[in-house]
């Protein structure tokens, strides 16, 4: 995968000039390929204002990232009902036992004395 369109992963930084939507010429630094040499185009991203930003990511690469979301949200949810669950059986054992106790106090007197 090559991750933000555009970009590869042995990319330095380099000092650039580009033109905004609106006509202006701007100085800086952006992300370039190693080897790629002076003079040459390469693709800059820029936000509404005209300062370069990091590129968008990859269709292949954003339908990874959601279907690792999806993943994840479920893996928690399954977790979450699971200690759910747990929580409730445990609750629910301890009164049951609760009850056991207390029925045996008032059972066993019966049937231990003679």
């Amino acid at each position: 995968m090559g991750g933000r369109a555009g970009l590869t992963r042995d990319t330095l930084p380099a000092e650039a000039t580009w033109s905004t939507p609106g006509g202006e010429v701007r100085i800086g630094e952006v992300p370039a390929t190693r080897g790629t040499r002076a003079g040459a185009k390469v693709p800059v991203w820029l936000d509404g204002e005209g300062n370069p930003v990091t590129a968008p990511l990859t269709a292949p690469d954003a339908r990874l990232t959601g279907i690792g979301a999806a993943i994840g949200l479920w893996l928690a949810a399954v977790a979450t009902s699971w200690l759910l669950y747990g929580l409730v059986r445990l609750g629910l054992d301890r009164a049951r036992f609760s009850r056991w106790q207390q029925e045996w106090l008032e059972t066993a007197p019966k049937w231990t004395s003679w």
